[in-house]
């Protein structure tokens, strides 16, 4: 599985970078919001940091806060089970994704995006699960925080939270986002043999089929 998710990945790289046709959305596979190149996966979909309100309209999510000790995990929502978004979970009956990981023990952490249908999110994202776990050492950005208030850390503000979302675009297209830059460090755990290895290799697979979304 290692080298099936290794080439998979790198071929859908190679598509968002020179396919003109592609069907994912400026090959918005994993929304991270990070363009540093050691960050991996997350610079295929994120083109610049802009103005937060473009960014969601563009990817589903947008920056909701940062923190570097610890990582939570994923609970999947009631969305997780529409027909819609059925391919992403396909073999996988687990609730929780990624509760371990090579980056802060989870999946959900370093850098954390929201889908918020306030600031330009698609009215068709669909929310498919939402992080829990996120230790107070988590904080929202500076355009988050209009008031001073000891509620506003990782640990007590719900907005301070890791979406994974999917919505589909013009043309056939789609986009796929974990909310998360601490992803991929749990994708080799266990040997690939896990929730959130299951889940990349579900997308990659069906964002490279020719059937339009």
């Amino acid at each position: 599985m290692a080298r099936e998710v290794q080439a998979l990945i790198q071929i859908t790289v190679f598509h968002a970078i020179t396919a003109t046709t592609v069907k994912v959305a400026f090959a918005a596979v994993f929304a991270g919001g990070c363009t540093h190149a050691a960050c991996g996966l997350q610079q295929v979909n994120v083109l610049a940091r802009v103005a937060e309100s473009t960014f969601a309209i563009r990817t589903g999510v947008g920056m909701a806060g940062q923190g570097f000790d610890a990582c939570g995990f994923y609970r999947r929502t009631q969305a997780s089970h529409d027909p819609r978004a059925a391919f992403v979970f396909e073999g996988i009956e687990d609730e929780i994704i990624g509760d371990f990981g090579t980056v802060g023990g989870g999946a959900a952490g370093i850098e954390v995006d929201r889908c918020d249908f306030s600031k330009g999110s698609p009215p068709n994202t669909m929310i498919l699960a939402s992080s829990e776990g996120l230790p107070d050492t988590y904080y929202p950005g500076p355009e988050e925080i209009d008031n001073a208030s000891p509620l506003i850390d990782g640990s007590q503000n719900p907005n301070l939270r890791a979406d994974m979302t999917f919505m589909e675009t013009n043309g056939g297209g789609a986009v796929f986002s974990t909310g998360s830059i601490a992803w991929i460090g749990s994708l080799t755990w266990n040997g690939f043999d896990n929730n959130v290895a299951q889940v990349t290799e579900n997308v990659l697979r069906r964002f490279l089929e020719v059937e339009p979304f």
